[in-house]
């Protein structure tokens, strides 16, 4: 009688432990999403608030708004936890911005560029040149429009 009334105890106790652990390990689960989300939802509430810079840098450079929101979101999703004193932060930065790079079929460089200009707030020398080219060539292709009208 007392060996099975043991067992039965024993029994009762390891199925308890294996409860708890699988308990301890959705807690664990639910808190890295929840934390996930809380993060999320404040860098979108940051781009909320700058919409002025993302549209006037979308305009710039020629992209949609909706897709440089979402690329500044995913970086700085991405490097939410990283201080520049990290060993691996040079790493981290690059896996993101090449992460990046694939999800919106966008060139590296291009993505550097982005997240640059809008961090830092400035042009480099290439992209005023490129600015200046494109917007010479508008306004050729304006006159030439306007010259073919008046005939």
């Amino acid at each position: 009688m007392k060996t099975p009334f043991i067992l039965i105890i024993v029994l009762i106790f390891l199925y308890s432990c294996q409860q708890s652990k699988v308990e301890k390990e959705t807690k664990e689960t639910i808190t890295k999403t929840e934390k996930l989300q809380k993060v999320i939802e404040s860098i979108e509430d940051n781009l909320s608030h700058e919409k002025e810079k993302i549209i006037l840098l979308a305009e710039i450079r020629k992209i949609p708004f909706d897709t440089l929101n979402f690329i500044l979101r995913d970086y700085y999703v991405a490097i939410d936890t990283v201080s520049s004193s990290d060993k691996n932060s040079k790493y981290l930065f690059q896996s993101s911005i090449t992460k990046i790079s694939d999800r919106y079929k966008i060139s590296r460089s291009k993505i550097a560029s982005l997240l640059f200009s809008y961090k830092y707030e400035m042009l480099t020398k290439e992209d005023i040149g490129e600015s200046a080219v494109e917007d010479f060539k508008d306004n050729y292709e304006e006159e030439q429009t306007e010259s073919d009208d008046r005939y």
